[in-house]
């Protein structure tokens, strides 16, 4: 921490962004008693450290990064202090069987900088893929989000984040699944699910990225400045950001 601290303060930024775990696609029951082993781990060291940013006038933002959603962000932040806030990666609730909308309605008082990023989903017996695409070409609702955020008045720097190099296998339809997880109400679960069966890739697409497929060099290339420069011109679009 105090590292990110001085490098943070020398480079003149004002946020430093962290996630709590290294639990993706929300599988928190496949790592059993290390997952609270691991949650209750990254509490502890932020409210033992996380007063170096209060001390250097900064604010940490704490990522919901396919391990925790809106209402434990909030309580850990909530304690940490006024110095602490969320970074919204506007994708990764469906990680974690969280509606977007209902993520940004209940946390927009406390995110301090978010991520755009957009998912497409092919469903399976276990769940759904969630696969990478340009920015406001998949299932976030990003018009309905930044209207929540833009209510809430906190100016917010905003960052294009391409999704991961794979797809990520979220498999809530299972029940072992939800092992360690709040209470999500089934209305705004049906929601989330509602969202992504409307832009959904078909059952026997091939989801692979070029990542996956193994392509080297220019393909790789070539698929990532088409996705960042498609991601661009449909945030203008969208007009969701001033630029």
């Amino acid at each position: 921490m105090r590292e990110a601290v001085r490098c943070t303060s020398a480079l003149g930024a004002r946020i430093l962004r962290f996630h709590l775990t290294p639990v993706l696609e929300g599988a928190r029951a496949a790592w059993g008693a290390r997952w609270r082993e691991m949650i209750d781990h990254a509490h502890d060291t932020l409210r033992r450290e996380s007063s170096r940013i209060a001390d250097a006038n900064l604010v940490l933002a704490i990522e919901d990064h396919q391990d925790v959603g809106s209402e434990e962000l909030l309580d850990l932040v909530e304690r940490l202090g006024p110095h602490a806030g969320i970074c919204l990666d506007t994708g990764n609730p469906f990680s974690v069987g969280e509606d977007p909308v209902a993520f940004t309605r209940r946390a927009a008082h406390r995110i301090r900088h978010v991520h755009l990023k957009d998912y497409v989903a092919q469903f399976t017996n276990e769940g759904y893929r969630l696969v990478r695409c340009a920015v406001g070409e998949g299932a976030v609702p990003f018009k309905e989000m930044a209207a929540i955020l833009d209510e809430q008045g906190t100016a917010l720097v905003a960052s294009i984040e391409p999704g991961a190099l794979e797809s990520r296998h979220i498999r809530l339809f299972t029940p072992e699944w939800w092992n360690g997880y709040p209470p999500r109400g089934a209305r705004e679960l049906g929601t989330m699910l509602g969202r992504l069966r409307a832009n959904r890739l078909a059952d026997d697409a091939d989801c692979r990225t070029p990542w996956e497929k193994g392509q080297l060099g220019a393909a790789l290339v070539e698929y990532e400045v088409a996705q960042v420069r498609r991601s661009v011109d449909n945030v203008r679009a969208l007009g969701i950001c001033r630029e």
